[in-house]
Order: C-alpha cells, then structure tokens, then sequence
C-alpha cells in the first residue's frame, strides 16, 4: 500500500495496532535481516511518535540483539530487560518497524505476556 502511494520501495514497513491493560507488556521477537538501517517506534492512534523524551523507539545503532534476534518489550515500565520501550501513560495506540534496504523482510512474532513474568530476566 504505501509503495502504491509513493513510498520509497527500498522501505519494508510493518505496522500494528497495540492496547495493553495494566501489568501486561507486549512481548515482540524476530531475526533482523542484513540491512543498512531499521527502527521500531511506538505511536499514538494518530501514528504520531510519544514523547520523544522517554525511550519510545529503537533502531539498528541502539538495539541489543542475541545472536541477530531482536526482542522488544514494550510496557508501562521497564522490567529489566534490555530494548524496552515505554507506553508513556497510554494504554493502546500504532506502532511501526520497518527495514530499510533488507535482504529479507522477517514477520516479528507477538505476545502479550504479564509484565512480572519478564521483570529481571537477561535479554536473551
């Protein structure tokens, strides 16, 4: 759709609609693939960042990744875990990842789990 529209077709994007309730984090796991560039940010209903003041994206030069998997955790507040994301107060809204001149397109595997089960665990 976005290629369609005009978008740069080296950009893959991957979009989705996210709502947590309290205590739940939602849990995101993929290969990345051999590229230049990647990101991960998480928006409003609107697909507007949150407060860029708070750690609501991470991307290719931030990221800590196990063996080339990426775990992304995304909660209310940090458990411990590496690569965390802050929902900045908001219960549900958009959020995109998207590979930038990819040799592959990985589809991430999703989850919400409670956020308790991953407080302290290493970032595998």
């Amino acid at each position: 759709m976005f290629q369609r529209a005009g978008g740069d077709p080296e950009i893959f994007y991957l979009h989705g609609y996210w709502t947590l309730r309290p205590g739940e984090a939602w849990l995101i796991e993929t290969d990345v693939p051999d590229c230049p560039y990647w990101n991960f940010q998480l928006n409003n209903w609107w697909m507007e960042s949150l407060d860029h003041r708070r750690r609501t994206s991470v991307n290719k030069h931030t990221a800590q990744l196990d063996d080339g998997r990426l775990r992304i955790v995304v909660a209310e507040r940090d458990p411990g875990v590496g690569n965390w994301i802050d929902t900045s107060g908001h219960r549900s809204g958009t959020a995109l990842l998207r590979w930038l001149g990819a040799d592959a397109h990985p589809i991430p595997e999703c989850r919400v789990v409670p956020l308790d089960s991953l407080t302290g665990e290493e970032d595998r």
